[in-house]
């Protein structure tokens, strides 16, 4: 067998794999890279398969892209012939080619030798015109360079994973616009952990993201996927969609028992889901529209970002009779200017702890995510107050859009 392939194109590839397997939810002897060759009556095919805890994906590889000589003898009794690397050890040497200056880097060729994995990376020499009309052959010169990597035997549970059979029926087309949404403004607030704070809910209505500090919802438009309700995806699971799949406008969508499904031009993903959806009833009803100030939301986070200099918390002063919200730590003290109020009347002091992240964080996406331009309402965040007892109230995050909010549960200063 010898497998060859442009460096450029292969290395695009091997990283979408790598954004699955390198997980630090997954055993170390699972963050390898899979290549998959078969030989079949209409020609060869190659796929890079990558699997997690939550994900199975597989890469078919252009046939234009790719040289393959594959003998009889060398697959099994399904036609298939495999390879398998440690992600980091191959990645780590290919992208060690990337920051050279006297050469061109062309192909990667990958040959069994003696149970190993001989991979060798050909460079040609970059030559300046004066170079060539000394030697014109000097930039058809190649220099090779080989590592030896250790074969990795797949072992049998893994085989039915990376074989797992592709739904032809049920596929229905989907637009990526609104999950990119999801992950841009959900995905920061979220860890990377196997608990509450590590899922990104879907039901009939909402988008439910879990923090610490507070939750933050946003609008279900793909409820009427079919796909996108009544489920909750992982951390990964959400990060890879977004970098592997959502880089495509439209890709083929299905809900499968276990899994959703995945289909691009070259590519197959299953993502595991599970339908154990937190209750987060209470949280709503923190959710009260009666009081509220409205500030700048792109001066607000400019504050923040000063007030970020120290890993410190900070004192949040609303008060409505000045105009003011004022923030503060022990070094650094901003007043922002109270863009418009109502419902404010007998809360003249309202004073509490943050940290600064926190805050900002919870003012989901970047600065102009949900501004519209021509209406200057959409620049501003509007912080709802609500008192729940003489000891708390929440504070809720929140904008003209009505297509997001954060609610927290704040404890004042007296």
């Amino acid at each position: 067998m010898r497998f060859s392939c442009n460096y450029n194109i292969l290395l695009g590839h091997l990283q979408n794999v790598a954004n699955v397997v390198e997980d630090s939810l997954s055993s170390e002897d699972d963050k390898n890279i899979i290549f998959q060759f078969k030989q079949t009556e209409a020609g060869q095919v190659v796929k890079l398969v990558g699997l997690s805890l939550q994900v199975i994906f597989r890469e078919e590889l252009p046939a234009e892209d790719y040289n393959l000589t594959l003998g009889e003898d060398e697959v099994d009794s399904n036609g298939f012939a495999y390879i398998q690397l440690k992600s980091k050890d191959l990645l780590a040497f290919l992208n060690s080619y990337k920051s050279v200056r006297r050469t061109k880097v062309n192909d990667v060729i990958l040959e069994p030798v003696n149970g190993k994995i001989k991979c060798t990376v050909t460079e040609s020499p970059i030559v300046s015109d004066e170079e060539l009309s000394l030697d014109p052959l000097a930039a058809d010169r190649t220099m090779f360079s080989q590592w030896m990597f250790s074969n990795i035997p797949i072992k049998p549970n893994k085989l039915p994973l990376i074989n797992i059979v592709a739904p032809t029926e049920g596929l229905a087309d989907f637009s990526t616009t609104a999950f990119r949404l999801y992950a841009s403004c959900l995905l920061p607030i979220m860890e990377n952990i196997q608990s509450l704070y590590g899922y990104m809910m879907f039901d009939a209505n909402n988008v439910v993201a879990f923090n610490k500090a507070y939750i933050s919802v946003m609008k279900n438009a793909l409820a009427d996927t079919g796909v996108f309700t009544d489920i909750r995806l992982g951390y990964r699971s959400i990060d890879f969609i977004n970098k592997a799949i959502c880089v495509a406008d439209y890709v083929q969508v299905a809900k499968l028992e276990k899994h959703i499904f995945f289909k691009t031009a070259l590519s197959e993903t299953f993502v595991t889901f599970d339908s154990k959806l937190a209750p987060y009833q209470n949280q709503l009803d923190l959710y009260g529209k009666d009081s509220c100030v409205k500030v700048d939301r792109m001066y607000l986070k400019d504050v923040l970002k000063r007030l970020s200099l120290n890993n410190d918390a900070i004192v949040v002063q609303i008060k409505p009779a000045d105009n003011i919200i004022n923030l503060s730590n022990s070094n650094f003290s901003q007043d922002i200017e109270i863009k418009g109020q109502f419902g404010m009347e007998g809360l003249d002091h309202i004073k509490f702890k943050i940290m600064p992240d926190v805050l900002s964080k919870a003012i989901i996406g970047d600065d102009d995510t949900f501004y519209r331009e021509g209406d200057e309402e959409t620049a501003n965040t509007y912080l709802y107050y609500k008192a729940i007892s003489d000891s708390k109230f929440s504070i809720t995050f929140a904008d003209s859009t009505d297509t997001w909010f954060s609610v927290a549960i704040i404890v004042p200063l007296r």
